[in-house]
């Protein structure tokens, strides 16, 4: 059993020979046409032969043995150019049928000449014998069995395939690898992003438009650029980072561009949009039977098959390879001078860009090199503030407080309090009590504690400061309070920061002008511990 090996696009498949019990007549042997296709042969004679009534006579007498089977099996060669039946002898022509007889039950043969399997081709072109499914499948089968034998076969039918598509009104999906429709989708992405590209004004720096996809950008670039940023070395450092790198200079160089030149910059990069005439199959036999009025066939957003009244049109960038080299050629200075200026692999030598367009691809990669200084420079610090911020949090977080103390912590300094205040009376000796006062006369009068506050029996603080701090963080007098019960308000400050430096590891009042102030940190935290 013979094994076929096809390429990497091709999967492997074996074909078997031809069936057992087919009897093969001898080279040159003579034999006689079936009644079906002695009419068939008997159509030509009705018309003058040139292309276009070769392809018709060719339709209308496939159309007529579209079911036509026959048992023979041909040995020999048949050479001819864009064969049909009319083309070949009884041998052959019978010899054809055979083969498609067992090729559409599954059973083909790896022997028959290309010229033959080129007539059935031509068959499923026109629609012959199958459905448009069919014929698709007809045609990827043909190609994996005997395109790697025959290449030129291969190569025409990488253009009669993706026209198959268009012609029968197929999705292109169904041909993956025949239809190209990446690079024709990269270019009208790009080419719309480009045209919403301002002009930068002097010292402005490029921002990219709300809502840019960098990443779908990139692709978009990688798919049409000639040179291969796929390899880009900051791409293999960071991705993300990298699609922003490419976009946003590729935005800044056209906003720099639109002003000096005359010609949209998806021309000058990708080629003009044309719209020229289109030969569907070219190079097959093939009769335009469908006779389309009024027909369009979107192969993408920039290319696009148009039929009126039987003329065929193809509307599409121009195909040159000079444009496509021109935009790889700007993508390799963009990553020759992000190499450079980010200090990334080795260097890339120099291209053909011209010189203005190099400088304004350095200045570009300046000023993102800047730029992504000042963006890791303000994340470090964000990073620093936010670890401060945490340590700090978790300090005040950890701190127990055991509230059955809080009882006795008052008591004690209120005693230390009353022992720190000296009335102006007491400052001098007292004269001798009259004789006949009584004992309670003889002791000296002193404060009375306010009463606590509902709220101060959650916190550290005594009545006194509870108050001084609640009047400091709304706004509230607290002057006429601390004169008429004799406390004076620096020890009252020092007193609250010296147990919040226990609590905290900070103090919370300082002054400004020797008037008390809450430190702004710690308002919240305050606020609370001593709510409104």
């Amino acid at each position: 059993m013979s094994e076929v090996r096809f390429t990497d696009y091709y999967s492997e498949e074996i074909i078997p020979p031809a069936p057992a019990g087919f009897q093969r007549p001898a080279a040159g042997a003579v034999v006689s046409l079936p009644e079906k296709l002695k009419a068939m042969k008997e159509m030509a004679n009705s018309y003058d032969y040139n292309d276009r009534a070769s392809a018709l006579v060719f339709y209308k007498q496939g159309v007529f043995a579209a079911d036509y089977e026959d048992d023979y099996c041909f040995r020999g060669t048949v050479r001819r150019y864009y064969p049909t039946y009319s083309a070949l002898t009884n041998n052959e022509l019978r010899g054809y049928f055979g083969w498609r007889t067992r090729f559409r039950k599954g059973q083909p043969v790896e022997e028959v000449p290309s010229s033959l399997v080129y007539i059935y081709i031509y068959e499923i072109l026109n629609g012959i014998g199958v459905t448009p499914e069919e014929g698709l499948e007809k045609l990827l089968q043909i190609d994996k069995l005997y395109g790697n034998r025959d290449l030129v076969m291969r190569q025409h039918l990488k253009v009669w395939i993706p026209d198959y598509l268009v012609y029968y009104d197929l999705p292109s999906d169904l041909a993956p690898g025949y239809v190209d429709t990446v690079s024709d989708q990269g270019k009208d992405l790009l080419t719309a992003f480009l045209d919403s590209a301002a002009a930068p004004q002097p010292g402005e720096r490029v921002r990219l438009p709300e809502g840019t996809d960098t990443e779908e950008l990139f692709r978009a670039m990688a798919d049409v650029s000639a040179f291969d940023l796929r390899k880009s070395a900051l791409l293999k450092k960071d991705p993300a980072e990298a699609a922003v790198f490419f976009v946003r200079t590729i935005c800044g160089l056209a906003g720099r561009l639109k002003a000096k030149s005359r010609e949209p910059l998806q021309e000058l990069w990708f080629g003009r949009r044309a719209v020229r005439t289109y030969r569907m199959f070219r190079s097959a036999v093939f009769h335009d039977h469908r006779n389309y009025r009024c027909y369009d066939y979107a192969v993408s957003p920039v290319k696009v098959f148009r039929c009126r009244d039987g003329i065929w049109m193809l509307e599409m960038y121009r195909e040159d390879g000079q444009y496509k080299k021109l935009f790889g050629n700007i993508c390799r200075e963009m990553e020759r001078q992000a190499r450079q200026q980010l200090h990334l692999g080795r260097t890339l030598k120099d291209r053909s860009v011209s010189p203005a367009v190099e400088g304004m691809i350095a200045d570009l990669v300046e000023e993102y090199r800047e730029e992504r200084e000042e963006r890791a420079a303000a994340a470090a610090k964000a990073a620093e503030a936010a670890a401060r911020e945490a340590a700090r949090k978790a300090m005040f977080d950890s701190v127990k407080i055991d509230m059955s103390r809080l009882g006795e912590i008052r008591r004690d300094a209120a005693v230390t309090r009353d022992s720190l205040i000296v009335e102006e009376e007491n400052v001098f000796p007292e004269p001798e009590a009259a004789p006949g006062a009584t004992a309670e006369a003889e002791k000296p009068e002193r404060p009375q504690a306010a009463p606590a506050s509902p709220a101060s029996a959650d916190t550290p603080f005594d009545p006194d400061e509870y108050f001084f701090l609640h009047a400091l963080l709304y706004g509230e007098e607290w002057r006429s309070r601390l004169k008429e019960r004799h406390i004076q308000m620096s020890m009252l400050a020092d007193g609250i920061n010296e147990k919040m430096m226990d609590l905290i590891g900070d103090t919370v009042i300082e002054f400004a002008e020797d008037d008390p102030e809450i430190i702004e940190d710690y308002t919240e935290e305050l606020r609370e511990m001593i709510p409104e």
